[in-house]
């Protein structure tokens, strides 16, 4: 069995498999080769965690100006909008309460600016559209929302 992690835009990592065989529907494999070998590989893990914003820089500068389009027809806040939040009584109603305060947000943000709107459009279809293209219609929709609201959820 030859593991090749591939290459292009995502390189799957090689040293995380076991050296010995593998078992797949009846039918025992043993590893001979790895490309990249496991010692690059590892080398690579590595530098994506410590170098991908230096390396990437272009992704912060598209990422920051679509979350700073989404948030900046709510500038300023005032204390006034956090209240409900500091005013919350017990520990298992702040989840709740934060949630309420970041559907209010996203309310007022869709309502003040049409900007905001489109940058949440702009993101919804381009999470749809690269959701894993082995995934039916319906679930790729579904898990493009949910990326959308997860992001959204963080902005607010």
């Amino acid at each position: 069995l030859v593991v090749c992690g591939g290459g292009g835009a995502f390189l799957h990592p090689t040293h995380l498999l076991d050296r010995g065989t593998l078992h797949n529907d009846g039918q025992v494999y043993r590893r001979v080769a790895a490309y990249p070998s496991p010692k690059v590989s590892r080398s690579y893990g590595i530098l994506n965690i410590l170098r991908f914003r230096q390396m990437n820089w272009q992704f912060d500068l598209v990422g920051g100006f679509l979350y700073f389009t989404l948030v900046h027809s709510l500038f300023p806040l005032n204390a006034a909008t956090l209240k409900p939040l500091m005013d919350t009584e017990t520990l298992w109603a702040l989840p709740l309460s934060l949630l309420g305060l970041v559907w209010s947000l996203l309310g007022r943000a869709i309502q003040q600016s049409t900007a905001s709107l489109v940058a949440m459009l702009i993101m919804s279809i381009t999470f749809m559209c690269f959701t894993d293209t082995g995934v039916k219609q319906p679930k790729r929709l579904l898990l493009g929302l949910m990326h959308t609201l997860a992001h959204l959820f963080c902005v607010f």
